[in-house]
């Protein structure tokens, strides 16, 4: 019986995130549809691996021909608080700087770069990578009054008569230790 994709991906994660390497790589070699598959909601192996933060395992997918624009996960890796060098791994690995994204459940009228939700979440490291990186850091003005917020600033801009639903989130979420 062949497993479904979903399965699959769901086995790659229980090999990788518990240091089976060796058991992550056969899966990889038994399916290759594993590092590009897509579920219905946009998930696959890779995005699942950046959800546990661990190099090696994201660098397995990338080395097996994963698409680090599949879901735009250089955002969904900045949304889950990932490290700069998991940034800068999707980057080098060929991540568009400023291809949008968001949660699925999120219109696409509403997705954003990597680099504006770095700066919506208070993510200092990650705004001074992508930067450097050379994102664009074009910002709305929703974006800079609500960022100015959540460091606890007076913005300079009034609020927004309606706010899209990251700065819906991003507004009322205590801010990240650390960031």
């Amino acid at each position: 019986m062949r497993l479904g994709l979903g399965r699959l991906v769901e086995r790659f994660v229980l090999a990788a995130t518990s240091g089976r390497r060796d058991g992550a790589e056969r899966l990889l070699a038994e399916r290759p549809e594993l590092e590009h598959g897509a579920e219905p909601r946009g998930s696959n192996a890779l995005a699942h691996a950046l959800d546990y933060d661990h190099d090696e395992h994201v660098r397995l997918l990338l080395d097996a021909g994963g698409d680090p624009n599949e879901g735009a996960l250089l955002v969904h890796a900045v949304r889950r608080g990932r490290r700069p060098e998991l940034l800068r791994l999707l980057v080098e690995r060929g991540a568009d700087l400023d291809r949008r994204g968001g949660e699925w459940s999120t219109p696409p009228e509403h997705h954003k770069t990597a680099y504006q939700n770095a700066v919506l979440r208070g993510r200092a490291d990650a705004v001074a990578l992508l930067e450097e990186l050379g994102a664009s850091t074009e910002l709305s003005d929703e974006d800079r009054v609500v960022s100015a917020i959540a460091r606890g600033e007076r913005p300079d801009e009034p609020l927004p008569r309606e706010l899209s639903p990251d700065a819906r989130r991003c507004s009322s979420a205590p801010p990240r230790a650390g960031t």
